[in-house]
């Protein structure tokens, strides 16, 4: 998918033909199949797509021949599983990383949050998906999406602990500053003081039950990027 890809409100049809309609959710759905047990760096280019199953157009009909033209030319690339060393420190031990995008839904002002968690070096959970929710900034949508990420996290910790291996404290690697600052600090802020409760749970998982860090990274660093925008091949390829 093109960098500087966009849908604007001009760029869905409400009345496309049921043919365009029924061929387009076919060739989604596949992806989405896709997406979801072997190529994670489809996801956000999936999600995007997915959310105009009944009024797709001809801008995204050919997005959607370019991810297949993508599949096609990267047969080579997957999802690979490794043993690693028992005695390593970091063995058996997830650590994730977590990204929101800024308002870049142009039809609902929504942002779309993205994270990848891994585990032994390999990732066995992603997910890439438009928020519910406006959010006010960068700030926020990035809070929020902590938060989203923690409750896998929380999720895929306690499987692994019934498996029998203890987990340290999960690091989180976000590349927003005032986000991780939010979540370590409990006084409330005039930039924060309207984010719903809910939202607080990340802050709870990193100081009460101390079972979630989040460590700062730098944006070019950030693999959860490419769940969350459309990059250049460069960056794209090199994440």
């Amino acid at each position: 998918m093109d960098a500087n890809f966009i849908i604007n409100p001009e760029d869905v049809d409400e009345n496309a033909s049921e043919d365009l309609v029924k061929l387009y959710r076919s060739m989604v759905a596949s992806l989405i199949y896709i997406a979801n047990w072997s190529r994670p760096e489809i996801s956000y280019a999936v999600s995007l797509l997915s959310r105009y199953l009944s009024c797709p157009t001809k801008k995204l009909m050919t997005a959607v021949h370019k991810v297949y033209a993508y599949l096609k030319n990267t047969k080579q690339l997957g999802i690979r599983y490794t043993k690693q060393d028992e005695n390593s420190h970091d063995y058996m031990q997830l650590y994730a990383f977590s990204d929101s995008s800024d308002a870049d839904c142009k039809l609902t002002g929504k942002s779309t949050g993205g994270y990848v968690i891994f585990l032994n070096g390999s990732p066995i959970s992603w997910k890439s998906a438009r928020q519910h929710i406006v959010s006010l900034s960068t700030m926020e949508s990035e809070y929020m999406q902590c938060t989203l990420t923690a409750i896998e996290i929380l999720y895929l910790r306690e499987t692994i602990e019934s498996l029998g291996f203890k987990q340290n404290p999960t690091v989180c690697y976000e590349d927003n500053s005032a986000c991780i600052k939010l979540s370590q600090n409990p006084v409330c802020r005039g930039r924060s003081k309207h984010i719903h409760r809910r939202w607080h749970f990340i802050r709870e998982c990193v100081i009460d039950r101390k079972e979630i860090t989040l460590e700062p990274i730098n944006t070019s660093e950030q693999i959860a990027d490419i769940y969350t925008k459309p990059l250049r091949s460069d960056q794209f390829l090199c994440l």
